[in-house]
């Protein structure tokens, strides 16, 4: 293992963990927990990080796909539009929008009568 080192955010400093065999014997149990604590943490901290990057990775794939017209049409489009959870396309208000138009015009419409 090496040694974690703890960084003060207040200040540019640096403090070393103690070396094992320079703790005393009733602090031994405590050192070994802390420092399987720190080390634990360093762990989550690196995973996070990874995981931070990887999540802004994709956001940029992402955002880069569209051009900023296209962003902005599919912002209009979810002013009036849900997209629920199991995909299903649901306007905001009844009776109210249209699919289509008059010189193009959707094949087929599928609608339950109930």
């Amino acid at each position: 293992m090496s040694d974690p080192v703890i960084r003060s955010f207040a200040q540019d400093t640096e403090v070393r963990f103690p070396e094992e065999d320079t703790v005393p014997k009733d602090m031994k149990e405590w050192w070994v927990e802390t420092r399987e604590n720190l080390d634990r943490i360093k762990d989550q901290i690196t995973s996070l990080q990874i995981e931070n990057q990887s999540l802004r990775n994709q956001l940029s794939a992402v955002t880069n796909q569209f051009t900023d017209a296209q962003a902005e049409q599919l912002a209009r489009f979810m002013q009036f539009w849900e997209i629920t959870s199991s995909g299903s396309l649901v306007p905001y208000t009844n009776n109210s929008l249209d699919i289509g138009r008059a010189d193009r015009k959707v094949r087929d419409i599928y609608e339950d009568t109930n």
